[in-house]
């Protein structure tokens, strides 16, 4: 039977009633103890709200840091327009993340250790994966140690490289980047053709500086799988190749 003298009652709005009161005081200077200085512009907050939103502060002001008895800290390595938004997000749970905005919030939201913004500049990042712009959020991703925005990244790169192939990213890969990509079996290519015209047309773009790379780099091809015929009008050919030796003799031993 339940017990009418001891009735429990949870009230579901009452943490964002609070939060809400808390964004109004900080908004108001109610309370403040602290001010963040960003390059020229400074935030007023409250040291508990940051804390309990982000362990980097949570550090800051109860590690024994000499913050803790702060009441300015100037921060490093992040901008006004990252700091706003994260802001905004600890007083309210809400983000806005844009195309013009996301390269700066990402890096933020990492420093700051927040964890829901960073996943959020993530699944904003993955809808825009296009071939225009896909080696550029990976190389971005794995800079901030987002590996599952990485993983869809390096995949739909893999899936669409025939098209990722004509875009200007493609050109400017490192030479052990183009390597370690054209080594991968997940490759969606019609065929080995494909890769080796990848190939020759990223040495191309820089001949003068790439074409020496192009032994080591065609080792990464499967010319095995290319044809007999078509092995031997490349090396007859192609001016690259005439440019290496060691790729003519490379490709004349598969032939023979």
């Amino acid at each position: 039977r339940e017990d009418l003298g001891d009735m429990a009652f949870y009230m579901p709005n009452y943490s964002r009633e609070v939060l809400k009161m808390m964004f109004m005081m900080r908004s108001h200077h109610m309370l403040t103890d602290v001010t963040l200085e960003v390059e020229q512009e400074t935030f007023h907050a409250h040291k508990v709200v940051l804390s309990a939103a982000s362990p980097y502060f949570k550090a800051m002001f109860t590690g024994g840091l000499k913050e803790c008895e702060m009441a300015r800290v100037k921060l490093q390595g992040v901008c006004p327009t990252a700091m706003t938004r994260i802001l905004f997000f600890m007083y309210t749970g809400q983000i806005r993340v844009t195309e013009l905005t996301v390269c700066q919030l990402l890096p933020a939201a990492t420093m700051f250790q927040v964890p829901n913004v960073i996943d959020a500049c993530c699944d904003f990042l993955e809808r825009q994966l296009d071939p225009t712009n896909a080696i550029g959020i990976a190389n971005f991703a794995e800079q901030h140690g987002c590996e599952s925005l990485r993983q869809k990244a390096n995949q739909f790169i893999e899936r669409n490289f025939t098209q990722i192939c004509r875009e200007e990213e493609f050109l400017q890969l490192s030479v052990m980047q183009l390597i370690c990509l054209i080594r991968k079996d997940e490759l969606n290519v019609q065929g080995e053709r494909d890769v080796y015209d990848a190939v020759l047309k990223w040495v191309k773009y820089d001949e003068d500086n790439r074409y020496p790379k192009m032994e080591s780099i065609l080792s990464a091809v499967r010319c095995q799988l290319l044809t007999p015929s078509f092995l031997k009008e490349q090396m007859k050919n192609c001016a690259v190749l005439r440019r290496a030796p060691g790729c003519r003799e490379y490709l004349a031993k598969i032939f023979h």
